[in-house]
């Protein structure tokens, strides 16, 4: 696998083999930071570096959390200056039942405890279509559009009578086609194709690939948006991690926005990436990285809905679909089975519909028990 480069230099994540290193330097609660400079990178990743020191027990608030301005990302000398991760430490970590943290901002999250880690409530860096008012942004914490996701094979084609739906974005699962617009003529206005490579072996701590944007009949007139690949969420403990029953772990991708009249859908956004890390990992309840739904293809007389955001299930997103004869559904996103993102459909007379997003990416290393009652994708585990 090819290198990649993170914030200005190479730092591959190298998450095959996660876990903490075996010495303890830095670990008396009662000693003081160094001065300012580099913090020791404590995981055996060697990537996030953080002093596991003056550390307490912490029970996370409910509410959001943007990584980028929250006082409870570690800052230096804690951790080096322009840590590319928000990283919050504890001795024993608790999210409490009936607490939801909705990380957001550019920075993935990482929850680092030397105790025990228990959820209860509910982590989510999942990526919407659209900024409610309790939410400053739509775009999940460490999601949208990583640097590493490839360009679409092709684009959505422009046409008046009817331009083409977007592709949908790839991360574990493959993202859809876009339809085609005004399909039943001799020259259909052609739906994006995305890549044809997954990546099933991350090895940055990043969100997911963001859906496409469909093709508009003119500046006023667009396409509709693709939406935001799911953010990326790092928890790990020197002892354990237990997901109870009503415990979830979210990183899902948004959905795309539907077309303005003759216009296409916009892509849903893939899955993001859930790693959990510890000697030994309970699966007690819902993790999930999967892919948003397609916008529909915009009528002549309507502009398409947009797809739904991707579920805390192992449901598929449902492409936006208005019923109506002349538009043209978007694609249902990647789940469970399957991991891929649907096609959006064709128009013979209108605009085609965005194709949904596939799923994200499930790691968890350590020993590992069975299953949880829902887990979208399936979880890859390395002992």
């Amino acid at each position: 696998m090819r290198s990649r480069v993170w914030l200005g230099s190479v730092v591959a994540l190298h998450l095959l083999g996660c876990g903490f290193s075996g010495s303890d330097d830095g670990m008396n609660p009662d000693s003081e930071p160094p001065p300012l400079g580099d913090a020791p990178c404590e995981l055996r990743d060697r990537s996030i570096c953080v002093h596991l020191v003056e550390l307490a027990d912490q029970s996370l608030p409910d509410g959001v959390l943007d990584t980028d301005t929250s006082d409870l990302c570690a800052k230096p000398p804690l951790v080096p200056a322009a840590a590319p991760y928000c990283v919050i430490r504890a001795a024993a970590l608790t999210v409490p039942a009936g607490v939801t943290v909705r990380a957001i901002g550019a920075r993935p999250l990482v929850l680092v405890a030397t105790g025990a880690v228990t959820i209860n409530g509910t982590v989510d860096v999942s990526s919407r279509h659209e900024v409610l008012p309790s939410t400053p942004k739509s775009t999940g914490a460490g999601g949208g559009h990583a640097t590493v996701c490839q360009a679409f094979r092709r684009e959505a084609q422009p046409k008046a009578s009817g331009g083409g739906g977007a592709g949908g974005g790839t991360f574990g699962g493959l993202g859809g086609n876009g339809g085609n617009g005004d399909s039943g003529s001799s020259t259909p206005a052609e739906g994006a194709l995305p890549t044809l490579t997954r990546d099933p072996q991350p090895t940055t701590l990043r969100g997911g690939c963001p859906g496409g944007q469909g093709a508009g009949v003119s500046t006023v007139t667009k396409g509709g948006t693709g939406g935001d690949g799911g953010g990326a969420l790092y928890v790990a403990s020197k002892l354990s991690i237990t997901v109870n029953l009503g415990g979830q772990l979210a990183a899902n991708g948004a959905g795309g926005l539907g077309g303005d009249l003759l216009s296409g859908g916009g892509g849903g956004g893939s899955g993001g990436l859930l790693v959990l890390d510890a000697p030994t990992v309970t699966r007690g309840g819902r993790l999930t990285a999967n892919g948003g739904g397609g916008g529909e293809g915009g009528s002549a007389s309507a502009a398409g809905l947009p797809g739904a955001d991707g579920e805390i299930s192992t449901a598929h997103a449902d492409g936006g679909d208005s019923g109506a004869l002349s538009t043209s559904a978007g694609g249902a996103g990647g789940a469970r089975s399957p991991i891929d993102g649907e096609f959006g459909a064709n128009s013979p007379t209108a605009a085609g519909g965005g194709a949904g997003g596939g799923t994200g990416f499930i790691r968890i290393y350590g020993a590992t028990g069975p299953a949880g009652p829902v887990e979208s994708p399936g979880v890859v585990h390395t002992p």
